[in-house]
């Protein structure tokens, strides 16, 4: 996403502008079967992993993990 920013940034043209949208939808569609493929073949632990992480964009601040059981 960050390179077709830069892209229409660069190159302010008609063409840039209409393709970005069908990029972003394309990528966005890429993505969710992507995930679906992903959450058949790593099951639960796929599902707290998605949970605890942002799909596109990154959280701001401290990340949280969980504790480490004593061994």
């Amino acid at each position: 996403m960050l390179i077709m920013i830069g892209v229409l940034l660069q190159w302010p043209r008609l063409l840039t502008l209409a393709m970005f949208p069908a990029l972003v939808v394309l990528y966005w569609r890429l993505a969710v079967e992507e995930e679906r493929e992903t959450a058949a073949r790593f099951g639960p632990a796929w599902a707290g992993y998605r949970r605890a992480t942002p799909a596109f964009l990154s959280r701001l601040g401290p990340v949280s993990r969980p504790a480490r059981p004593e061994v």
